[in-house]
């Protein structure tokens, strides 16, 4: 398959303009572009054009997963928190116990966040314990169509810190499933 040339298009902008626009059109699918092509039209020739943004629709079976393994209750108020913030942004959101998890779930799972802290010698707390052992085993799926994150809780003292936040960081890319944020 051959490139399409870029088109050369004179400008009247300046440099830093033509930045500016090319940052902001970044990311902008089509519908959006063709969008703002109509706004700026309507605003060239004068007409009244009042913006409301509205809420962007959740995508169609798209969820994100909530799981969190917590021995003192920190990893479970950090899944809350971060489940809300979920919501408020109109994202689908499901918030589960690790060892509430049915783990046939998770081949299907799109987007999946993991909230786990580590405890004494870089162990998972109690009720993440199947979960952290059903993933590093040999019965876990193939995950290439997870997209996922882990946020590792822990106390920076332990010389253990946040060991199976990374564990399981590393054995779910391990399985085929690709970050959306950094451990």
């Amino acid at each position: 398959m051959s490139a399409v040339p870029a088109e050369i298009l004179p400008t009247p902008l300046s440099a830093d303009k033509v930045a500016s626009l090319t940052r902001f059109a970044d990311g902008l699918g089509p519908h959006e572009l063709y969008w703002v092509a109509a706004w700026a039209s309507r605003r060239a020739t004068g007409l009244p054009v009042v913006l409301t943004p509205v809420p962007a629709p959740a995508p169609v079976g798209k969820r994100l997963t909530v799981l969190y393994g917590s021995q003192t209750g920190n990893a479970k108020r950090c899944a809350e928190r971060i489940a809300a913030q979920a919501e408020a942004a109109q994202l689908p959101v499901r918030v589960v116990r690790a060892d509430a998890y049915p783990t046939r779930d998770l081949a299907r799972e799109t987007h999946l966040l993991l909230v786990i802290s580590t405890q004494g010698e870089g162990e998972p707390p109690d009720d993440a314990r199947g979960l952290f052992d059903f993933i590093a085993g040999k019965r876990a799926p193939k995950l290439a169509g997870l997209a996922f994150a882990v946020l590792g809780l822990g106390d920076s003292s332990y010389p253990e810190f946040c060991t199976i936040g990374q564990r399981l960081d590393a054995r779910l890319e391990e399985l085929g499933a690709s970050r959306f944020a950094p451990f």
